[in-house]
């Protein structure tokens, strides 16, 4: 199967991540994030990694997005910009469904002038509706390793929403395998294949959307660490062309409090 996108989409999506990054940032409290909203899916559904908890649909979405620039106001921080690497955008389709990959820097001016900032890698899934290319799952990955995890404290158990019983057979078998598979065409984001000695277990349902020939599965991981449990959050993208899934793209990663390199 083909996952290249052609010049043309590829451009059209690049041009659409420029403006979604340019609408999350703010200056002086004042966020522009109707701009951001624009490329959501306004779907009930919709999943945001990597916040604190996840967010769940459109409506938390729009929150989100105003809730980062007033809780940053609040804080005296001064503006947060977004800067996203377009010349090292890596982009696949599959049908009506497209994934990237985009590095990007986030910095942040604090009250005294001085400057934070970080290098976090984004997953977006986008399908075409009506013309339009829209994210339909959104995820971030902090920089971190196995081995620099902290626990997370988070008690949640599970994504809210309905589960997909053949999906998690699927995810459990992937997951008592250590995600080892190795497929050409594979990509990953994030944390990548665990070392041997690390435990991960699902936390309750996968979400599983399916369209032609493609599918994007999100769920919860709980993860060992040497101190407790890290919650992570699990994206794939499968190919569903024939009777196997096979994995194209995977990001886990945990929330920024827990990945203590940065």
């Amino acid at each position: 199967m083909k996952y290249d996108l052609n010049v043309d989409v590829l451009e059209t999506i690049r041009e659409r991540i420029a403006g979604y990054y340019a609408g999350w940032g703010f200056e002086d409290g004042r966020t522009h994030s109707a701009d951001a909203r624009r490329f959501y899916a306004p779907d009930l559904d919709l999943v945001l990694y990597d916040t604190q908890p996840p967010i769940v649909g459109f409506t938390d979405t729009e929150s989100l997005h105003h809730g980062v620039a007033d809780r940053a106001a609040a804080a005296g921080i001064r503006s947060v910009i977004f800067t996203p690497g377009l010349d090292q955008i890596q982009a696949l389709a599959i049908n009506n469904v497209a994934w990237t990959i985009t590095p990007y820097r986030v910095t942040a001016v604090l009250p005294d002038g001085a400057s934070l900032s970080l290098a976090p890698t984004q997953t977006h899934v986008w399908e075409r509706r009506e013309g339009d290319w829209l994210i339909v799952h959104e995820h971030t990955a902090p920089q971190a390793d196995y081995g620099d995890l902290a626990p997370t404290g988070e008690t949640v158990e599970s994504l809210p929403g309905r589960s997909d019983a053949e999906a998690e057979k699927w995810v459990d078998r992937w997951l008592a395998a250590g995600g080892n598979r190795t497929e050409p065409s594979v990509r990953r984001v994030g944390l990548g294949v665990p070392p041997a000695g690390i435990s991960i277990k699902r936390r309750g349902a996968v979400r599983n959307w399916r369209r032609p020939g493609v599918a994007w599965l999100s769920y919860l991981v709980g993860i060992n660490v040497s101190s407790g449990t890290a919650i992570g959050r699990d994206s794939l993208v499968v190919a569903t062309d024939g009777p196997d899934w096979q994995i194209v793209h995977a990001h886990r990663s945990v929330p920024f409090v827990a990945a203590s390199r940065s």
